[in-house]
């Protein structure tokens, strides 16, 4: 069965769970003024992996099961990290196939990415940027009985994970427990060759599991992520997370930023 992901949100960019790497169908409603837009989506795969000994070539697909086209154009952003915050940039290194297309419902389009070259680096991250625009006009009206007829544009947007990897790059992420002026915090440092998938993270505090989140952690670069605690215990905290796919557990004292 493909997961399903529904959002109702104000919002019209919206980014992918980085960490689901199969099919995917997004449900996707835009209230606005009492009428309701959505598209519904199914992109597979949502993970892109190139071993550049191999290939220099990727591809997902989409899928659209609603009722009205989408247009849609694609971009590759190079991704990197800059205190702890994603930084997307557009680079030329990567061409897309088609890098502007309609998907008619019903339809599947194919999205292939390729390199220029091979690059000499261990891993190089990208993100495949997807911003798709509902080919319709919908109806705009206030909250009370007059009517105002009208259109808005939506555009919803869909960020995949591009890894360019080399056999033999790895990640090696260190978890440190700091006190900051604004609460306590896990600083995950990755002094590997590859990105790290940080899933499931949690603390014990008081015999009680507490959820921290995950992310991705690019090779070189350190993530911050804010601790919902109020006090610290002084025999330090248990911290529980899974890397490349592995369970792991630490225990970690107090240090200085």
């Amino acid at each position: 069965m493909t997961p399903r992901l529904c959002l109702l949100a104000h919002r019209t960019e919206v980014l992918m769970n980085p960490f689901r790497r199969v099919g995917i169908c997004f449900t996707l409603s835009l209230l606005s003024f009492g009428h309701v837009q959505a598209v519904n989506l199914v992109f597979t795969p949502t993970l892109l992996n190139i071993n550049p000994i191999r290939t220099l070539n990727a591809s997902t697909s989409v899928q659209n099961k609603d009722t009205v086209p989408v247009e849609f154009t694609v971009e590759v952003m190079r991704w990197s990290q800059q205190d702890g915050k994603d930084v997307l940039e557009l680079t030329p290194e990567v061409l897309t196939n088609p890098p502007r297309f309609v998907l008619e419902p019903g339809r599947t389009q194919t999205i292939r990415v390729g390199l220029r070259t091979r690059g000499s680096l261990p891993e190089a991250t990208y993100r495949v940027v997807l911003t798709g625009t509902p080919k319709s006009t919908p109806l705009i009206s206030t909250a009370n009985a007059a009517t105002v007829s009208g259109s808005i544009t939506t555009r919803y947007a869909f960020s995949l994970p591009l890894f360019v990897t080399v056999p033999g790059a790895v990640a090696h992420l260190r978890p440190r427990l700091e006190q900051t002026p604004d609460g306590l915090v896990l600083r995950w440092t990755n002094d590997g060759t590859a990105a790290a998938s940080l899933r499931n993270s949690s603390v014990t505090h008081g015999g009680e599991k507490v959820p921290v989140g995950g992310t991705y952690v690019l090779a070189g670069s350190t993530v911050t992520l804010p601790l919902p605690l109020h006090d610290y215990p002084q025999d330090g905290l248990s911290v529980s997370y899974t890397d490349q796919g592995q369970e792991k557990h630490e225990r970690l004292g107090l240090q200085t930023p």
